[in-house]
């Protein structure tokens, strides 16, 4: 393979990046659009999706809900697009996330404005708080319609169809 000092720089980002990013592993990724000397610091989205355990729908779903980005790029008449590594650790982000209850719009807000800055130990209190209110008011809500249904299933076993 010839010498560039490009791909000398890129080769070294990656192996830098392997602990980062392990689903890229030993390949060469520059081989794998074709091109031995053109190193790529990004992966397809079928690479991603197998990566974070989702199909190429929900990759693309993230992608129209605004929680991780791509990049266009042209191979002959296809288009290809292409993810930074960081989309995986995103998508864990988003993940954990969702176990909080959150929705992908509050997510993509959240962020957003975690982008833009850290958040401190008090605002992160905060917020986990705040979740934790909101969660136990659903679940105050959730026994209530239990309470309901046990009632109403008492009655109907019991032969009493008052309605």
């Amino acid at each position: 393979m010839p010498y560039c000092p490009q791909v000398t720089s890129v080769r070294a980002s990656i192996q830098q990046s392997r602990s980062i990013t392990p689903f890229l592993g030993d390949r060469d990724c520059g081989r794998l659009w074709g091109n031995p000397t053109v190193k790529r610091l990004a992966v397809v989205i079928s690479e991603l999706a197998k990566a974070a355990g989702l199909s190429k729908d929900g990759i693309r779903h993230y992608e129209e809900v605004g929680l991780i980005s791509s990049s266009a790029r042209r191979a002959g008449s296809r288009v290809y697009r292409d993810h930074d590594p960081s989309a995986l650790k995103t998508i864990e982000n988003v993940r954990q996330a969702q176990r909080l209850g959150l929705s992908l719009k509050e997510i993509r807000d959240l962020l957003a404005v975690h982008d833009s800055r850290d958040f401190s130990r008090e605002e992160t209190i905060d917020f986990l708080r705040a979740r934790l209110a909101i969660v136990q008011k659903q679940q105050s809500a959730l026994r209530e319609v239990e309470r309901f249904i046990c009632d109403k299933l008492k009655r109907y076993e019991a032969g009493n169809n008052c309605d």
